[in-house]
């Protein structure tokens, strides 16, 4: 489905000349092996709640469903010359790597943000 949608968009960007770039959001798990007491204790918190994203989709965001998953959209990427960035390898070389950067497993707090930006402007646009 993603790398349908990327063909859909490649055609809609077509006429105005415009190149398609795909980064494939971080997640928790994907970046970090180790996390600092603060994020750990966010997580605790969450997956203390009945109905708790985890326990929903942790079966999906696992680290060894991440190889598979962003091989194959690398392999859509270059089927159809599109840039493939993969945000969770470049955070992984990120100073703020072994620093609170999540507020979920999911979602960044302002530093985990700023760094993403930055890596977006100094990487995947330069």
């Amino acid at each position: 489905m993603i790398s349908n949608s990327m063909f859909q968009w490649q055609q809609l960007l077509a006429p105005f000349g415009a190149r398609l770039s795909f980064v494939l959001q971080p997640m928790s798990y994907w970046v970090k092996e180790h996390f600092t007491q603060e994020e750990l204790a966010i997580f605790h918190a969450i997956d203390s709640c009945p109905n708790n994203f985890w326990r929903l989709f942790g079966k999906i965001l696992s680290p060894e469903i991440h190889d598979p998953f962003a091989s194959e959209i690398l392999r859509g990427c270059h089927k159809r010359d599109i840039a493939f960035w993969d945000m969770n390898n470049l955070l992984r070389d990120s100073k703020l790597r072994d620093e609170n950067i999540f507020v979920d497993r999911v979602h960044f707090n302002d530093a985990g943000y700023d760094e993403v930006a930055r890596i977006v402007s100094d990487v995947v646009l330069s």
